[in-house]
């Protein structure tokens, strides 16, 4: 039996429900915090009290230190129970419990990592994994994508929709943005799609209110390729699920990566697709109106035709094979 682990965001998430898909059988464990319970449900989820290390309180880590203990002792009786003989880990630090249990009951281990600085939990867990694989790295294996993001790719010829994407969780700064530049853009005739995430998702239906044509205004949706396929530009975050995404249904995409991230990862997830000629980058405390206006006046639409990720590897069927073949090696 194969138990998947890891999330708290949609990045670590969607590879993870991607991976599932692929494999008949499967325990999966996460959090009860982060978005694990909007991507996984079911008799054969647990959800365990963990939570985030980096950037938190010295009595907050103790806190966590504590749950984590617990976490791996709860996660010891789930191997036992369902028989458990290979973890796959997408990082977070939910992945943390399980993946210290493999090591504990030296079950194999596979981790792949998304993002182009490896996470904590991950940079632990890879010197006891069997295999380690990254999307950006040496051990390298594409991020496994959904092919419906390439099957509905296609050329924007012209701006008339624009989509601003803050991530599963949200983004108060492009948020703000959002709602600064959305009288501009209703001169310019051009649609806005504003995920904005469900905390703040009340409080912008009613700002949004002040205008006689409102926004698609979203919180959380797992459903978004519905809106990037309508979409003609967009502005995000540079998660890795978000870069390997919008890249590979060729949607020109302005990344302004979160300049808090663990060790600024999400700048150098865009500089490797802006360094491709994919993308475009645009530090937070450089993006303004003036900025944004002016980006919009000098758009190179044959440039930004040419924005496609062109991956053949199916990174999903090759992940999935290679977990096969350790379930297959502990029978």
């Amino acid at each position: 039996m194969l138990l998947i682990t890891g999330g708290g965001t949609g990045g670590h998430l969607a590879i993870a429900k991607a991976l599932s898909t692929k494999i008949t059988k499967y325990i999966y464990v996460g959090s009860v915090n982060g978005q694990d319970k909007n991507y996984f449900s079911g008799d054969n989820c647990y959800f365990l009290k963990s939570s985030g290390f980096v950037n938190s309180k010295i009595s907050t880590k103790i806190k966590s230190l504590l749950a984590l203990i617990q976490a791996i002792f709860i996660c010891i009786k789930i191997f036992k129970k369902h028989k458990i003989s290979c973890v796959f880990s997408v990082g977070g630090y939910s992945s943390l419990p399980a993946s210290i249990a493999a090591i504990i009951m030296f079950k194999p281990l596979i981790i792949h990592e998304q993002n182009s600085k490896m996470g904590l939990a991950n940079r632990i867990c890879k010197p006891f994994s069997k295999r380690f694989f990254c999307a950006f790295c040496k051990e390298y294996l594409a991020y496994p994508i959904n092919n419906i993001y390439k099957d509905l790719k296609r050329q924007r010829k012209e701006i008339k929709c624009i989509l601003i994407l803050g991530g599963s969780q949200g983004a108060s700064f492009l948020n703000e943005f959002a709602y600064l530049i959305y009288p501009y853009l209703l001169e310019k005739n051009i649609h806005l799609i504003h995920q904005c995430g469900e905390k703040e998702l009340k409080k912008y239906e009613k700002l949004y209110e002040n205008f006689s044509i409102k926004p698609t205004l979203i919180g959380f949706s797992k459903e978004l390729i519905n809106y990037i396929r309508q979409a003609d530009f967009c502005i995000s975050r540079a998660g890795a699920s978000s870069c390997f995404e919008l890249c590979a249904n060729a949607l020109p995409t302005l990344f302004v990566p979160y300049k808090y991230a663990y060790k600024n990862h999400q700048y150098f997830n865009a500089k490797f697709f802006v360094d491709k000629k994919l993308a475009y980058l645009c530090n937070q405390d450089d993006l303004n109106k003036d900025f944004f206006t002016n980006f919009l006046d000098n758009y190179d639409y044959l440039i930004a035709n040419n924005l496609f990720l062109n991956n053949d590897e199916d990174g999903l069927s090759k992940l999935s094979i290679e977990i096969k073949k350790y379930i297959k090696e502990t029978h």
